[in-house]
């Protein structure tokens, strides 16, 4: 399960420094956990970054969470 857990930090990184240049790389080092509950009510946990920039006093967020099956998703907040 670690080497999922390394291969999918690596994906990340990888998807981060493709994408988001221009992000704070500011949580990059260390990516918190994240749980998710799925509908059948199993809880999984996956890695996960947070990206903002400050764009005429607007800030804009990005959550990316890595999950095992190894795809990204992206959630934008305004």
């Amino acid at each position: 399960m670690f080497w999922k857990q390394k291969e999918c930090d690596k994906k990340l990184v990888d998807y981060v420094q493709e994408h988001y240049k221009k992000w704070s790389n500011l949580q990059t080092i260390n990516y918190p956990e994240v749980h998710i509950k799925s509908p059948n009510g199993l809880r999984s946990e996956h890695c996960s970054s947070v990206y903002a920039y400050n764009e005429e006093d607007i800030f804009y967020l990005f959550f990316i969470i890595c999950c095992d099956r190894s795809y990204l998703k992206n959630f934008q907040y305004y």
